[in-house]
């Protein structure tokens, strides 16, 4: 009986023990995870303000442009890209890509921001394609 009980004790406390590492290690992905969720939540709210046709919402989708670009600058230390030179470029292009395309004060038109997402978007895509 002293045997049994042992044997639960140790299946219990190495379930304890399994369930706490299994918890450790997922947190250390929600970070990466986390930034292209909000990411991807931005680029879509941008797409959203700009598809209504004829009257696009300019601001909305400016100020969703704004917030990639400054949301961007996540993206290396989220990826650890410092160790993978190639992703590092890549975070680099996107970093450009939306600080450029969040020079919206000069686009006074939808087509205009409809484009820069569409670069954004490429941007995202080009990184997706190799590290996905």
């Amino acid at each position: 009986m002293r045997m049994l009980f042992l044997l639960l004790l140790g299946l219990a406390a190495g379930a304890l023990g399994g369930s706490m590492a299994a918890r450790s290690i997922a947190m250390g992905h929600a970070y990466p995870r986390g930034v292209m969720a909000v990411l991807q939540v931005r680029l879509g709210n941008a797409r959203r303000a700009l598809e209504h046709r004829p009257s696009c919402d300019l601001a909305r989708g400016r100020l969703e442009l704004a917030a990639i670009a400054r949301f961007s600058s996540e993206i290396a230390p989220a990826l650890n890209a410092d160790t993978d030179p190639r992703l590092l470029e890549l975070s680099a292009q996107m970093l450009a890509t939306a600080e450029r395309a969040s020079e919206a004060e000069a686009a006074t038109s939808c087509n205009t921001l409809v484009s820069r997402i569409r670069q954004v978007d490429e941007a995202c895509t080009a990184c997706h394609r190799e590290y996905r």
